[in-house]
């Protein structure tokens, strides 16, 4: 059974650190202690949806970003550390990697 509070948690410290804050900072923005924001990324605790509200100001981000299905989030997790590769790669591995990629998805 999967663990919805887990999940919810860790899709609030992807977009906490995508946004550049620190669970400090953040707290000091939705004026809550620290620890607080440390729960709901571990799953401990649960936001209301005034919370999510608050956080979803503070963070720049849609609410609806905060109820992203698993799957969808892993799937942005694979893209972003290929992303990550690609951008680091020499031209002639990208070149390689371009011809392997049209011959998978075709």
């Amino acid at each position: 059974m999967k663990n919805y509070k887990q999940i919810m948690g860790t899709r609030i410290k992807e977009l906490r650190k995508r946004a550049g804050f620190t669970q400090a900072q953040l707290a000091e923005i939705l004026n809550v202690d620290f620890k607080y924001v440390s729960r709901l990324e571990t799953g401990y605790s649960t936001p209301s949806f005034s919370m999510l509200e608050k956080m979803s100001n503070a963070l720049n981000t849609e609410l609806s970003e905060f109820f992203i299905c698993e799957d969808s989030y892993v799937r942005e997790n694979v893209i972003a550390r290929i992303d990550k590769k690609l951008s680091e790669a020499r031209l002639e591995y990208l070149n390689v990697i371009d011809k392997l990629v049209e011959l998978v998805l075709n």
